[in-house]
């Protein structure tokens, strides 16, 4: 019986300890289940805050290098922009001066036209007084030259036939003679009065002519040499 019963506490024994080991098993089993459900659970939580962390890192940091792309794209967008509108500028600049200096040449060469007419309808006056003062002169010197000439031919003629005529002719035979003498001297002295003012007048044409034609020769040198001075003076002015 105590063998027996050794036995039996022993059996007994066993089975207890095989019955506690299953429950310590399934204890151990069931905690460590429920451990890693917790540290799982845990773990699954930190990874989901470390990939926010980590996604907003990584937003922050796309961001940052998104905004500092966006300067320099803008600042090469700003550039090209300024270096275009500044092209546009200077084009419209070019433009703008060329018209401008355009517009004063035409009104400095209008200017200049309607001096220069000014200038060589007062030139032409005066050069015309002038001449025509020099050329009456010339007319009354040449008059009284002519007149002065026949007169004494007339005389010198008057003379020899009235010493002829005397010889010949009685009183009244002179004073009829010399009547007649008169009338066909009057009428010579207009025929030779006529031929002489003819023949002076084409003299006196062709002088004319070949003075104007020399005035005006020398008038055009005058105004040329003017006009290209007061080019000059312009063309210095303009640049």
């Amino acid at each position: 019986q105590a063998e027996w019963r050794r036995y039996s506490m022993q059996q007994s024994f066993k089975l207890h300890k095989a019955s506690a080991i299953k429950i310590q098993t399934y204890f151990r089993a069931s905690s460590q289940s429920k451990k890693y459900q917790i540290a799982r659970a845990r773990l699954i939580n930190l990874q989901s805050v470390y990939r926010g962390f980590a996604q907003t890192k990584k937003y922050q940091v796309a961001r940052a290098r998104l905004i500092n792309l966006q300067s320099v794209y803008r600042g090469f967008a700003q550039a090209k922009k300024y270096q275009q509108a500044r092209a546009q500028l200077i084009s419209l600049q070019s433009v703008y001066r060329g018209f401008a200096r355009t517009k004063k040449y035409q009104q400095a060469r209008t200017r200049l036209i309607s001096l220069q007419s000014v200038y060589r309808g007062f030139a032409q006056a005066k050069k015309y007084q002038q001449a025509r003062t020099r050329l009456i002169s010339l007319q009354s010197v040449y008059r009284g030259f002519a007149q002065e000439k026949k007169y004494k031919q007339a005389c010198a003629r008057l003379i020899s036939l009235q010493s002829v005529y005397r010889g010949f002719a009685q009183q009244k035979k002179y004073t009829q003679a010399r009547a007649r003498l008169i009338n066909l001297q009057s009428v010579y002295r207009g025929f030779a009065q006529a031929k002489k003012y003819q023949q002076a007048r084409a003299q006196l044409i062709s002088l004319q002519s070949v003075y104007r034609g020399f005035a005006r020769t020398k008038k055009y040198q005058q105004a040329r040499t003017r006009l290209i001075s007061l080019q000059a003076v312009y063309r210095g002015y303009s640049q």
